[in-house]
């Protein structure tokens, strides 16, 4: 049986030709290049990933530049967004607000006039009164003032559609980049 195996044969024939020293030399040899080539394909592979590595963050790096992201720029239109949506309940609470301040029977700058000049009748009779409607003069100058910043705030407030979809595409373009960096 042993005669017939290959690995027998090729033994009577190394130990005959004396090959010993020989073939103990090849099969270091041999060993050694099969470290070599192990290593070689690892570093095959590595090579490969990081090949696809770059490729990957090249891509993202384009999307990034063509982006053109701003600093804040999230933050901002967050909170535009955020006004946008609400635009209805904010110009309806900024009206209340001018009414109460400004425009109904019962405003509060016209009932101050009134006190104003009530205080005004009596304000020869003691510097007290006189100090007490030179602040509410001052108040009514600070009340209309609000309410001017009011009116302007309640004109800058509009329903536009068309601005909440862009600002959605653009949010959603800036979270999509921050979930492929993460």
């Amino acid at each position: 049986m042993l005669l017939g195996s290959n690995e027998y044969q090729l033994s009577i024939v190394d130990a005959y030709a004396q090959n010993a020293s020989l073939l103990k030399q090849y099969r270091q040899a041999y060993r050694q290049f099969r470290k070599d080539e192990e290593a070689y394909r690892q570093l095959a592979e590595n090579a490969a990933a990081f090949r696809k590595e770059l490729d990957y963050n090249s891509f993202l790096l384009d999307e990034l530049l063509s982006a053109k992201l701003e600093a804040g720029e999230q933050e901002r239109l967050e909170e535009e967004l955020n006004l946008l949506e609400n635009a209805e309940d904010v110009k309806l609470k900024l009206n209340a607000a001018i009414d109460a301040l400004s425009n109904s029977e019962y405003a509060i700058n016209s009932n101050l006039r009134t006190v104003i000049t009530q205080l005004n009748t009596i304000s020869n009779l003691s510097e007290r009164y006189e100090a007490l409607r030179e602040r509410l003069d001052s108040c009514l100058i600070e009340l209309k003032d609000v309410a001017a910043e009011l009116e302007s705030e309640e004109s800058d407030v509009e329903l536009d559609p068309a601005r909440i979809d862009l600002i959605n595409e653009r949010l959603t373009m800036i979270y999509k980049l921050q979930r492929s960096t993460a």
